[in-house]
């Protein structure tokens, strides 16, 4: 017979009551002593409850118990230094049994969590899938013939995700190692060049890489070469409510919006909602953005490929790319401005404005600016937004703002009511503002435009009653 917790024969064997197996006395009583349990069930187990079997019955006269000294008594110390190692070691297989248990118990239940998250996952995108067609479907019922060419509002094109990725870290890096520092300086003098009058125009678009200009007054556009410094001047069918530069088989155009359609070299778009904005990527510029009263949509071309309805709460004012075309900034009369992914429509952050319109937003090209301009009947404000918290870390009041614009080191910024230009200055080093701390008289000015930094100075771009070029010197 051999004992369960040894696996050597037992010298004087007991059965336990509890799990049935065979001990040695000797091993089995000094673990119950110590435990009160059976050894391989765990159940309550007393040492009177062991049950001895008889296996020989003879009649030994037992030895004489040897002495520390002898060869038996080291015998017998090996013997209980053995009893005492089989015991450990059976409370050790026993444990990591047990832990292995809890092991394989622990995996299945991360499994089991793992599978549960995934379905979880894929249900929440079966639901958006879900309900981006049916806002494209309740769209294409609502836009009946008002729309495009394919008659439906429905996508042309899939979004070219990987051409905005990559322009997205093009653009990172080119903004990281090309930063701009303005000249230190106490003080800043404002020059104009030139004036080119214009009648009273309702919307203009500058174009930074090619330098130019483009105005609308009503049916009459006027396009300003930077360069060249020449002006012409052309006539559309219709009022032009605002414009913007496009690329389109391989050559930049000018795109025309009138009230729910755009017009660039012989094609027409129609959209549901009336139009209040055209944006183009910052690099790719085949790709813009036409942000409407209730919705915006991203276009490659004359195709569609994102379309993204607003909630009902919202009413759209303007739009803005960032600086690195992965974002997308809508301006509401609510009082909030939504930042849209552009790679898939979703909202990435929502912000809350001082005032309900808002009537501008520029990312700066640090990346992590955001300047919004909003106003309520006679009262207007700026706010610079952090992206990072999502914190304003400032805000300036005004009785009257028209525009305002931010150079490419964030540290310059103008802005412009009907009698001045007003300039801030923001110190890096000290994380401060300085407000208003130069003003030049200057009449009639509608809006500013930054059009370049070099050789450390500003060029830009002032409209009104006229066109005129200024450069911004650091004495």
């Amino acid at each position: 017979m051999f004992c369960a917790l040894s696996g050597e024969v037992a010298k004087e064997p007991v059965l336990s009551p509890r799990s049935g197996k065979i001990f040695d006395r000797k091993l089995i009583t000094t673990y119950v002593s110590t435990n009160n349990k059976d050894p391989i069930t765990d159940e309550p187990l007393g040492v009177e409850e062991l049950i001895a079997i008889n296996v020989e019955d003879r009649t030994v006269v037992p030895p004489k118990p040897p002495s520390f000294n002898s060869i038996p008594s080291l015998l017998t110390t090996f013997q209980n230094e053995f009893d005492s190692m089989a015991l450990e070691i059976f409370s050790l297989r026993k444990s990591l049994h047990k832990a292995r248990q809890e092991l394989s118990s622990a995996l299945y239940n991360y499994d089991a969590a793992v599978k549960v998250a995934a379905n979880a996952i894929k249900e929440r995108d079966d639901v958006k899938t879900a309900l981006q067609e049916l806002t494209l479907s309740i769209g294409n019922d609502a836009m009946g013939e008002e729309d495009h060419e394919n008659g439906s509002n429905g996508l042309d094109v899939a979004v070219p995700v990987q051409e905005i990725e990559a322009a997205r870290q093009e653009l990172f890096q080119q903004h990281k190692t090309q930063k701009v520092s303005l000249p230190a300086a106490d003080d800043v003098s404002i020059i104009f060049e030139g004036d080119v009058s214009i009648k009273k125009y309702n919307a203009f678009f500058f174009d930074e890489r090619v330098q130019k200009l483009l105005v609308s007054s009503g049916k009459e556009t006027t396009t300003l070469d930077l360069v060249t410094k020449t002006n012409t001047v052309a006539t559309q069918k219709g009022v032009v409510q605002h414009v913007s530069y496009i690329e389109f088989e391989g050559l930049v155009v000018p795109v025309f919006a009138s009230k729910k359609q755009i017009k660039f070299e012989g094609i027409t778009i129609k959209f549901r909602d009336e139009i209040v904005d055209i944006q183009p990527h910052p690099k790719l510029k085949n790709i813009y953005a036409v942000v409407c009263t209730k919705s915006w949509s991203l276009n490659v071309g004359d195709k569609k490929c994102l379309f993204v309805q607003l909630d009902n709460e919202y009413t759209a004012t303007t739009g803005s790319f960032h600086v690195d075309g992965a974002l997308m900034a809508i301006g509401t009369t609510s009082g909030t401005v939504l930042v849209y992914g552009v790679a898939d429509g979703s909202v990435a952050s929502t912000l809350e404005i001082k005032y309900p319109t808002v009537d501008k937003v520029q990312f700066g090209l640090n990346g992590y600016w955001l300047f919004v301009s909003s106003s309520d009947k006679s009262a207007h404000s700026l706010q610079v937004f952090d992206l990072r918290n999502h914190s304003v870390v400032h805000t300036i009041d005004f009785e009257e703002l028209n525009d305002f614009a931010i150079d490419q080191s964030c540290s310059l910024l103008l802005t412009c009511n009907s009698k001045e230009i007003s300039f801030h200055k923001y110190t890096k080093k000290g994380k401060t503002w300085n407000d208003f701390f130069k003003s030049v008289e200057v009449e009639s000015t509608r809006n500013l435009v930054i059009t370049k930094f070099e050789n450390g100075v500003i060029h830009g771009v002032q409209l009104g009653d006229s066109i005129k070029n200024f450069k911004i010197e650091f004495n």
